[in-house]
């Protein structure tokens, strides 16, 4: 029966409410109801006193004799309604005004009795002087039925306003459950319709409270698994075309092979082609694996010591034979006693310098200068890799770095690669907590990039 929120929300107020305003409401009945009681008492006792007073007054003034005093008494009697009796001091009876009452019940508290014809009474009394010598007493009777009654209208007007507070307090606790519950439904529906593949959904207009917080950190996550789904979309698009090309590169040329009947020379450029996109296949899959370790958080820091500037001039000697087509003037500056040692695994440094080198061999034209400068600085390895090649325009810098994505088509149509180098670089570097950027002043300017690399 409670097992929705809105559900055991709504029993807690209530039982709040009907509770506490119960609990509030008896107790104030209760007091009321004895201060009701307690002023009908003293509202006796004065009225006996002042007909005690009278009756001293009228003795004293006048000399009458004590027994002679049925007129104050029955005057009094239907001024205020009460029953008044006056008694001597040795408590006979004198006078009265009802004939109901003839004995005294009490000479100082207000007493509750039943008189001599039945009826639940509540007496007061006071003491008569003349003289500074005490005659008797007066005691005053009303019915019992009047505080009763006032009891009564007290207790139902408690009621009442028990019955209207409570209502209106359930109307507050549903207004209330509605405007915490409304959200969290609308939040609900919103995480249903992305879970089922509605990319667009947003919590609309979020409030500036609690709730509110989490629809706007609701909508800010969607924006991240939105963007991070269109990512991976482009990313399965274009891995499946940059696949895709070698593959077929070497399927005609394999179907050449097979088919047509080809000079010896011919044969061995084939089977060249073949090799260099299978090489080409080779280093795309190698990428690709590795891009989705880091992906799943699972490429481990290495634990080796490995020697960044070998690792620089292994990878120069590599690139020579493109270096030397392009007859391009590619230095290196380092310190000799130098310690450029890190602690890597080397394939990872590897993979680094080799993206960041042949990226300013590649975007360097013909006869232009490469310069690779190696410090060891503040506990870090830092590789500077300066070319006066293509640039960067200022719009593209911001997307460098992401998958695929390649600064000037025009030119990047003509140059191998498929977009993943740079990728590779920024994933690796933030493994290891170093750092990476790339600065361009534009077009045609050149490019620097820095690699700091803790050790």
């Amino acid at each position: 029966m409670f097992t929705s929120f809105r559900a055991r929300l709504l029993a807690t107020y209530v039982g709040l409410i009907v509770i506490g305003f119960g609990l509030l409401s008896l107790w104030a009945g209760y007091r009321i109801s004895q201060g009701i009681y307690t002023n009908f008492g003293n509202t006796l006792e004065t009225i006996a006193a002042q007909t005690a007073g009278q009756i001293g007054e009228a003795v004293e003034e006048g000399g009458e004799h004590f027994n002679e005093l049925v007129p104050i008494v029955s005057n009094n009697s239907a001024a205020t309604g009460a029953q008044i009796t006056v008694f001597n001091i040795n408590g006979a009876l004198v006078a009265a005004s009802d004939q109901s009452v003839t004995r005294l019940y009490t000479t100082s508290m207000p007493v509750t009795a039943v008189n001599s014809v039945g009826v639940e009474t509540m007496f007061g009394a006071s003491p008569i002087f003349y003289e500074g010598d005490e005659l008797g007493s007066v005691q005053i009777g009303l019915p019992l039925s009047i505080p009763q009654a006032d009891a009564r209208r007290n207790w139902l007007l408690i009621g009442l306003g028990y019955i209207v507070f409570t209502l209106l307090g359930l109307l507050a606790s549903l207004n209330l459950i509605n405007r915490l519950t409304a959200p969290l439904q609308t939040l609900g529906d919103t995480a249903t319709a992305l879970a089922a593949g509605d990319l667009a959904q947003r919590v609309p207009n979020p409030a500036d409270d609690e709730i509110g917080a989490v629809g706007k950190s609701f909508n800010q996550m969607a924006d991240e698994i939105e963007a991070m789904v269109a990512e991976q979309r482009a990313f399965a698009s274009n891995a499946s075309h940059e696949l895709r090309t070698p593959l077929t590169g070497i399927r005609i040329r394999t179907e050449a092979l097979l088919d047509a009947p080809l000079s010896e020379a011919d044969q061995r450029l084939y089977i060249e082609e073949v090799d260099q996109e299978a090489q080409r296949l080779s280093g795309l899959v190698d990428d690709l694996i590795l891009l989705s370790r880091v992906d799943a958080n699972r490429l481990a820091i290495g634990q080796e010591q490995v020697d960044v500037l070998r690792v620089i001039q292994a990878e120069m000697r590599a690139a020579q034979t493109l270096i030397a087509t392009k007859q391009l003037t590619v230095d290196l500056d380092a310190l000799p006693d130098a310690d450029y040692v890190v602690q890597a695994n080397l394939n990872h440094v590897r993979t680094v310098m080799r993206n960041v080198l042949n990226n300013a061999i590649k975007y360097t034209p013909a006869e232009g200068e490469v310069t690779l400068t190696a410090r060891s600085i503040e506990n870090a390895v830092q590789v500077v890799i300066k070319d006066n090649g293509i640039g960067i325009a200022a719009a593209d810098l911001p997307n460098i770095g992401k998958r695929f994505f390649r600064a000037d088509k025009a030119h990047s149509r003509q140059t191998p690669g498929v977009g993943l180098g740079l990728s590779l670089v920024k994933a690796i570097m933030a493994v290891y907590k170093g750092e990476f950027r790339i600065q361009s002043d534009g077009v045609d300017t050149g490019t620097t990039v820095t690699i700091h690399w803790p050790q």
